[in-house]
């Protein structure tokens, strides 16, 4: 797969795909950056790695502020959607975070966050109401959400 260049201000790349929410499988859903609504998409490495788990944890730390801005969280690994659902009733998560499984590799190439080992790049982009990509970091740093609801509040005004 070739290798995608993310720039600030360039459209999100919209997909459907086999997706887990609220631990729930959706075969076909559709992830629509222009809806209108902000968005945030976490790339991580894999399900049942302690690091994961707490990223999930920490972001669900902090759903109900961005629930606040209109803003949903959205996680993509390149576990199945087996995987995923396992993953999310051993770790007994209880949030509004829908997890793609990104068995293709299409959706972490498109976003730039496919290692050359072919799992996804530790990551983070936020998305605007009209589809932009108005912010990302790559790092396998653990991150402070609260950072992150300052990042949306600072861009939606």
């Amino acid at each position: 797969m070739s290798r995608i260049i993310i720039t600030l201000g360039a459209s999100a790349p919209n997909f459907t795909e086999k997706a887990l929410i609220n631990g729930e499988v959706d075969h076909d859903f559709p992830f629509s950056p222009s809806d209108k609504s902000f968005k945030i998409l976490f790339f991580y490495t894999g399900d049942f790695k302690e690091e994961n788990v707490k990223l999930i944890n920490n972001f669900g730390s902090v759903l109900s502020n961005l629930e606040e801005l209109d803003c949903k969280v959205y996680g993509v690994s390149v576990d199945s959607i087996e995987v995923h659902t396992e993953f999310w009733k051993q770790s007994k998560f209880n949030y509004d975070i829908t997890l793609f499984a990104d068995v293709s590799r299409r959706i972490s190439a498109s976003y730039s966050s496919l290692s050359n080992e072919g799992h996804s790049v530790p990551s983070i982009f936020i998305i605007d109401g009209k589809g932009k990509i108005r912010w990302y970091q790559y790092s396998d740093v653990e991150i402070n959400m609260n950072d992150i609801v300052r990042v949306v509040e600072e861009l939606k005004r």
